[in-house]
């Protein structure tokens, strides 16, 4: 994911609905996200932080935006989100195991 391109779709997303990044944080946080505050939304808008694929697809509910193209810029029905998360989570393990071999040696 491309965290600031995603922060810049959140932000566009969030102004649309006329909502400051306290209201998001909010209906986060009543979406079951119970440490979600402004401070949160702030540092993904500015791409300093980069979401998890399942906070990205709440953001995704609560801002009624296409979840396709909030994460990944894209409107393609052939793109598989959970494979797309499959395929992140699959590559961080596989640098992982890298990192600890090579340590090892």
């Amino acid at each position: 994911m491309s965290t600031v391109a995603i922060g810049e779709r959140i932000q566009e997303c969030r102004e649309a609905k006329g909502w400051s990044q306290s209201e998001l944080a909010r209906r986060m946080v009543d979406a079951g996200w119970a440490t979600y505050s402004q401070v949160s939304v702030s540092r993904t808008e500015k791409g300093e932080r980069e979401p998890r694929l399942a906070e990205a697809i709440t953001l995704a509910e609560i801002l009624k935006c296409n979840a396709q193209w909030l994460i990944l810029s894209s409107n393609q029905p052939d793109i598989d989100l959970y494979a797309a998360g499959y395929r992140d989570g699959l590559r961080a393990a596989q640098e992982s195991i890298a990192d600890l071999l090579t340590k090892g040696e």
